[in-house]
């Protein structure tokens, strides 16, 4: 056998060969997806969770109410306050139905001025909430009013 036959015959071999793996088990289809971000072009990553502070207490002085806690992670704060009247505890409170204040991100500290003023007796209760987006974390502190 001429070397140009065996060429051709291992050639027709490998080609059969070929033909009968892939009817035996096709092989599956492969694709590369490229997304490119024009919104975060230096492919920085940031970490979107929530946490609720933590610590919270509050003090009145006066006719403030003087409010400190931990910060827990978000990218905003805000304060609900509702005043629940003569009720004893602030469980099941609406916060909805109360006054929102917003807070810089970075804040531990707020001072609820003048709340005691014609209130004494009433239980205000406070939640203190980060968030991110749509995403809320808050706990909650009370005080009885003087």
């Amino acid at each position: 056998m001429s070397r140009r036959t065996s060429r051709l015959v291992t050639a027709v071999f490998i080609a059969a060969a070929a033909g009968a793996l892939l009817s035996v088990r096709p092989l599956g289809t492969t694709f590369a997806v490229f997304n490119g971000e024009t919104e975060n072009a230096g492919s920085t990553f940031a970490l979107n969770w929530v946490t609720a502070p933590s610590g919270a207490g509050a003090i009145q002085s006066g006719d403030d109410v003087d409010l400190s806690w931990t910060l827990g992670h978000g990218t905003a704060q805000e304060i609900d306050i509702v005043d629940n009247g003569s009720s004893s505890d602030c469980d099941g409170v609406d916060y909805s139905s109360g006054a929102t204040i917003s807070l810089g991100a970075g804040d531990t500290s707020y001072t609820d001025t003048g709340r005691a003023v014609g209130h004494a007796g009433d239980l205000i209760c406070y939640a203190i909430v980060s968030t991110v987006g749509t995403w809320r974390a808050q706990t909650t502190v009370q005080i009885q009013l003087s």
